[in-house]
């Protein structure tokens, strides 16, 4: 029983990590066109659109790979400064 609930816990935790995955890359997609993501993640413009639509999530290596560079310092610092200066959220500042 405890071998079945550690497999079961080691799948939701990957799904989780790809889920995660495409959660960031919808948020991040609101300041970065397809075609930057695409160079900076070494990833197909297809792919990405398939990701962002839910029509396919990607595997875990992917995720892993992908999550790091999304979630770094200057990514992080450049969508910020990118919301902050699109009309969009003019208001909020």
């Amino acid at each position: 029983m405890k071998i079945l609930r550690r497999g079961f816990s080691r799948k939701y935790e990957d799904l989780r990590l790809r889920i995660n995955y495409v959660d960031v890359l919808v948020a991040i997609k609101e300041a970065f066109r397809y075609s930057e993501l695409s160079s900076l993640l070494n990833i197909s413009v297809l792919t990405l659109c398939k990701y962002y639509h839910g029509l396919t999530i990607p595997g875990k290596e992917t995720s892993k790979r992908t999550l790091s560079k999304l979630l770094s310092k200057e990514v992080i610092k450049n969508f910020i400064h990118r919301l902050v200066r699109s009309k969009k959220y003019c208001s909020l500042v």
